[in-house]
């Protein structure tokens, strides 16, 4: 049959229209252009649904923007067809999603169809590492070494499981072959640090940190660490105790970038007694003191190191990070704008005048220093993070969890972001991938309060009571000044018919919670004390939310109700009256409890008029 034609144009088939779509999405994915091409490689897998090649790019550019279980369908779609790419991309996304022990598996079938698939082995290794099965995991590097000699990730890897089992000497050398191969990567050089670290070797490992950070790889990367060692150099200590100063600045660094702090403040202590006049080091032990929780001895380091060098942008950056613990946000405001002025380039002073002005309450003003931290530096996790957050605050959700969802995958290591995603998802109702969000960032910190926190948010918000009070528990066990927790633990024994049991909860979270937190413990614990028939305390708590939040018609019919309870129904009337005028979601219920208030006042006529109005006639 010959095909139809438009405007002298021969139309072309399902399978060639396919195949243009499919050469248009790889364009786009050179380009980086991920969800864009998502989108046209997806109406390609579609007219075109017996092609691998589509669907197997599709389900790349899903993984790569995130959306692993879409990606999972995909990848099981095309594994159908018994191809080794698609049980290896199986194998990626079920490792994604923490599934290990069934990426083994896709990852071992991949295997099994190509033995020569060195990515396949080293995905197996991922696996087996996660699983905390080293010793098979080293077996596995070795295996996609020798399918891919030249394989940078497969000697990472190796030395990462090798480090593991204690081996140590090995794992150097696996790692000094690497950064043969790749001498420009700073992550090399950092577990390079690691491992002479481990083996006692701490003047190497200080000037392997220092390599690191030159490179910009800077790990865990305090704010200071990267520009002490750009600002302090071995010529910065001078004789007489240059060297030896020098030698305790490395070993400060090495005990700071392994989180030994106490150890790393004992080193720059002693490096500052010989050299008191090397800003830098002042800088890191401003630093050090700031992961100590030491913040106002952190800000005396800082202003120290300001005052050797004045013209320090990277001292007021830190004074401004310790006065933000310290709640003294406008100060750090000041010290951030000065950082700024001093070095324009600087982003990540930017993304933290950004987290500043959030503080003061200037979202608004917040975008544009995120947005000035991304220009500077497009893979700032912290800023599109932060960016995200001003955006929640001002009431732009949508917007905010594409920022959220682009820092998790620039930062897929650090729990905050995870939570911060799982937070906007909780606004925007969607609870499962809250839920999701959170577990993550507990899985990453299992000693994160906020993430379980999260977690009995979601979790409450799914109906899912029981577990949402274990989750709550669990952040309540790690900090007992979570008032968001011990609501959850609350809200969900009433939610449960659990009156009495939610009594000390709630009464807890009244005693923490500040702003709409506060008013929805009141509310709370009204609505249990009147469950239980005490409505005098209902009232005296009804009276403490509607202090906070005078416009919520809810409020003011529970008011009602609990006069109406003690038979004061001339003010239960005047209650049920505010409740009506509000509306805002109060509905027909109060025109029923004034019936029932106006019957008792003997106003029989207006009684009937508001059973009329309830019942919804005239």
């Amino acid at each position: 049959m010959a095909r139809r034609k438009r405007r002298g144009i021969a139309a072309r088939s399902p399978a060639e229209e396919s195949a243009a779509l499919f050469r248009r999405g790889e364009a786009l994915m050179a380009r980086g252009m991920r969800a864009e091409a998502e989108k046209v490689l997806a109406r390609a897998a579609e007219l075109a649904p017996a092609g691998q090649g589509a669907g197997l790019a599709r389900a790349h550019e899903l993984l790569a923007l995130g959306r692993h279980a879409e990606a999972l369908a995909e990848y099981d779609r095309a594994a159908d067809a018994g191809g080794a790419g698609a049980h290896h991309g199986r194998g990626r996304a079920l490792a994604a999603m923490g599934r290990h022990a069934e990426a083994l598996g896709a990852f071992r079938r991949a295997l099994e169809i190509d033995p020569g698939l060195a990515d396949a082995s080293l995905g197996e290794a991922g696996a087996l590492a996660a699983m905390g099965r080293h010793g098979e995991a080293a077996e596995a590097c070795g295996r996609a070494l020798a399918a891919d000699p030249s394989s940078v990730g497969a000697r990472a890897a190796l030395a990462a499981s090798l480090c593991e089992t204690g081996r140590h000497a090995e794992a150097l050398g696996q790692i000094d072959e690497a950064i043969g191969l790749s001498p420009r990567n700073g992550g090399l050089h950092r577990a390079r640090a690691a491992a002479l670290e481990a083996l006692g070797r701490h003047e190497e490992a200080a000037e392997a940190h220092e390599s690191a950070e030159s490179l910009g790889h800077g790990g865990r990367a305090p704010q200071a660490a990267r520009a002490v060692l750009r600002d302090t150099t071995r010529r910065a200590f001078s004789p007489p105790g240059g060297a030896m100063a020098m030698a305790h600045f490395g070993r400060a660094m090495s005990h700071m970038v392994s989180e030994r702090n106490g150890e790393a403040l004992a080193e720059i202590d002693r490096a500052i007694e010989l050299e008191p006049q090397c800003h830098g080091a002042h800088n890191m032990r401003g630093e050090i003191l700031y992961w100590l929780g030491r913040h106002e001895e952190s800000l005396d380091a800082y202003g120290r190191a300001a005052e050797i060098d004045p013209g320090d942008a990277h001292a007021h950056s830190g004074r401004g990070g310790a006065l933000m613990e310290l709640g003294r946000h406008g100060e750090a405001l000041g010290e951030y704008a000065e950082a700024t002025r001093l070095d324009p380039g600087y982003a990540s002073a930017h993304a933290c005048r950004g987290d500043a002005l959030a503080r003061l309450g200037r979202a608004g003003e917040a975008l544009g220093a995120y947005d000035e931290a991304i220009r500077l530096d497009p893979e700032s996790a912290s800023a599109h993070a932060g960016r995200g957050t001003a955006l929640e605050r001002l009431a732009r959700n949508e917007e905010a969890l594409a920022e959220h969802d682009l820092a998790a995958r620039l930062a897929p290591g650090v729990h905050a972001v995870h939570s911060s995603r799982g937070d906007v998802l909780a606004r925007l109702g969607r609870h499962e991938e809250a839920l999701a969000a959170h577990s993550r960032a507990a899985e990453l910190d299992p000693g994160s309060a906020y993430a379980h926190r999260g977690r009995a948010l979601a979790l409450a918000g799914m109906g899912r009571h029981e577990e949402a009070i274990a989750a709550a528990e669990r952040a309540i066990g790690i900090d007992a000044g979570s008032a968001d927790a011990h609501l959850v633990c609350a809200m969900e024994a009433a939610e449960l018919g659990r009156h009495e049991d939610a009594l000390a909860p709630f009464g807890r979270a009244v005693g923490l919670a500040e702003g709409p937190v506060a008013m929805a413990a009141h509310a709370g614990l009204a609505g249990s004390l009147a469950s239980l028939g005490r409505h005098a305390e209902a009232l005296a708590s009804l009276d403490r939310a509607i202090g906070l939040d005078p416009g919520r018609a809810s409020l003011h019919a529970s008011r009602g109700e609990s006069l109406a309870a003690l038979g004061r129904h001339a003010e239960a009337l005047e209650a049920y009256d505010r409740a009506v005028g509000l509306g805002g979601g109060a509905g027909e219920a109060p025109h029923a409890r004034r019936a029932e208030s106006l019957e008792a006042l003997g106003r029989a006529d207006e009684a009937a008029a508001a059973r009329a109005r309830a019942a919804g006639g005239t």
